[in-house]
């Protein structure tokens, strides 16, 4: 089966879709919007079309199969389905003054309504089909009640208020591939991007500086460090070489402090721990100069005021101070990230140099992800960005510790 040309037209509210296929005699076009079975044509010059009423502004896909088989099934060789839709349903309200429900939605940009619907005292539960849905989008909803004046009552927000993250159509993956003149063999290898897996959300300065709470001391020859992530250390860790790829790039793994296992051999930029892959390093290696095999330690701490508010002087801290400022976590991946939480990991038991905020107004002091306080988002798109406010604060007559040394942990899922 071979479609050879695809083009459409448009009309009003109606696409036509013209096909061309390879294939000889008869031949039966079965035809899909969305994934979903919408019909034959048959054809014996190898081309057919048919019309949709596709609505103005949303993302639809038109798929066709083509054979020569009479008895092909087309509903077991349906493609894969990612509809663009979701169905809402909840129970009615008891309330005798509710004259209608209100559907609004979140997509990041504040509440909108879209549609409502009259209540009806003999139905128990609504069921309603949300449509036209973007790819890689994360959407909210809330059901509202209102009375015949106009008047808003409670709202209930669907799924416990946990986005619900639209992926239309995968997209396909990327991959490198090389050549080998000795074998003549041809290898395919996944390429991942810069920003991936656990490097996806980053926290920054106003300006887009990387804040960065670790700091490295060594490196095998030929690798140099560039970054590493929190859940590192502080400790020491090792990284090690095994080889080069076809095309003499050096393979290297990394294996985390506290971590008895070390990642995946790889030439990529990213070595990921083998038992946590949120313990990752990015580095860069330069062919020729890194071992054939080898390892060597990396030993991680602890970096004070990086990208914050600066060390003060002893008189200072003699008065006390108090210093505020706004950084912001932004999501570097090509897809959305959800149930974004950030909080507070005290250095020592029982300090509290640091609060956090979402407005700098209301600061809150959470010192851990389950804490009630933890500041939370969530959703976060892709390239976009969330305000986090921090505030240290020095008692007046406070003693300097290294031992007090606050980090700010965040965590997410990916779609």
């Amino acid at each position: 089966m071979s479609i050879t040309s695809y083009s459409q037209s448009r009309m009003n509210g109606t696409t036509l879709v013209s096909v061309a296929s390879d294939l000889a005699g008869v031949v039966y076009f079965h035809w899909y919007v969305d994934g979903n079975y919408r019909g034959p044509t048959t054809s014996d010059d190898g081309t057919s079309s048919r019309s949709f009423l596709l609505q103005a502004g949303q993302q639809n896909r038109v798929e066709v199969l083509d054979t020569t088989d009479p008895d092909f099934d087309p509903i077991a060789n349906e493609p894969e389905s990612y509809p663009g839709s979701r169905t809402i349903a909840f129970i009615r309200s008891v309330d005798p003054v509710v004259s209608f429900y209100r559907i609004d939605e979140f997509t990041g940009h504040g509440w909108s309504p879209l549609f409502s619907i009259p209540s009806d005292p003999g139905k128990w539960e609504y069921r309603v089909v949300i449509t036209g849905l973007a790819d890689l989008t994360a959407y909210r909803w809330r059901v509202t009640v209102v009375d015949a004046y106009g008047n808003d009552g409670d709202s209930l927000e669907v799924n416990g208020g946990n986005a619900d993250s639209v992926v239309r159509w995968p997209d396909a993956p990327d991959f490198s591939l090389s050549f080998d003149t000795g074998t003549t063999q041809v290898t395919f290898s996944p390429l991942v991007p810069a920003y991936a897996a656990a490097d996806a959300v980053h926290l920054e300065s106003g300006s887009g500086i990387d804040i960065a709470s670790m700091r490295w001391i060594g490196t095998l020859n030929g690798v140099s460090v560039l970054a590493v992530s929190m859940r590192n250390g502080p400790g020491t860790g090792i990284i090690s070489a095994a080889g080069t790829d076809g095309d003499g790039n050096p393979l290297l793994s990394w294996q985390a402090p506290g971590s008895s296992t070390a990642g995946r051999t790889t030439a990529d930029s990213m070595l990921v721990d083998g038992e946590d892959a949120s313990k990752f390093v990015l580095v860069s290696s330069e062919a020729g100069y890194v071992p054939e095999f080898g390892s060597a330690f990396v030993h991680i701490t602890d970096s004070y005021d990086i990208g914050s508010f600066g060390d003060i002087t002893a008189a200072q801290a003699l008065a006390g101070n108090v210093a505020a400022g706004a950084l912001k976590l932004k999501n570097h991946s090509v897809l959305p990230v959800q149930n974004v939480k950030l909080w507070i990991a005290d250095g020592e038991s029982g300090s509290d140099a640091l609060d956090v905020s979402l407005d700098g107004i209301t600061w809150v002091h959470p010192i851990a992800e389950d804490d009630a306080a933890v500041l939370s988002w969530p959703i976060i798109a892709s390239g976009a960005t969330a305000d986090v406010y921090v505030r240290r604060t020095i008692a007046a007559g406070a003693a300097s510790s290294p031992r007090v040394l606050n980090h700010l942990e965040f965590r997410w899922d990916g779609v």
